[in-house]
């Protein structure tokens, strides 16, 4: 009865000791500043970081006043050792693990930001313009 004993507090002792995988990504962009949303999460601004649990796409998008809103589809994959079989053999292991991300980001700065009001305009007018003569070329003719 005692070697029973012996043995189950044996095995809390080793379950106790097993390791966990801590992932994380680390945000960054030119300029630094930007709102973050991750998934249609808002996570901060940049340089910012967040925790996730699984690998994949992940939906970004980044917002900051005079540039141009980014949104980018990043996937994120999962190393080697986290793909099966090799994952049981890295959640063994006692202690912590982590991997990191890193994902960067350059933003634009928007049109009317570099451009006066009157310029801003006029582009505007010309592309709407170039835009219509291309939907509808037959009626220029005329």
């Amino acid at each position: 009865m005692k070697t029973t004993g012996k043995l189950i507090a044996l095995a809390l002792c080793g379950v106790s000791l097993v390791g966990c995988v801590q992932r994380r990504m680390y945000i960054t962009s030119e300029p630094v500043g930007a709102r973050v949303t991750v998934n249609d999460v808002e996570v901060g601004i940049t340089p910012v970081e967040v925790d996730f649990t699984f690998y994949g796409d992940y939906d970004i998008l980044l917002v900051k006043d005079g540039f141009e809103p980014l949104r980018q589809v990043r996937p994120v994959k999962a190393p080697v050792w986290q793909i099966p079989p090799f994952d049981l053999a890295a959640e063994a292991v006692p202690g912590r693990t982590r991997h990191e991300v890193k994902l960067h980001f350059v933003m634009q700065p928007a049109l009317e930001s570099s451009q006066s009001k009157e310029e801003f305009e006029a582009a505007l007018i010309d592309r709407a313009k170039a835009a219509s003569q291309q939907a509808a070329p037959d009626q220029s003719d005329q």
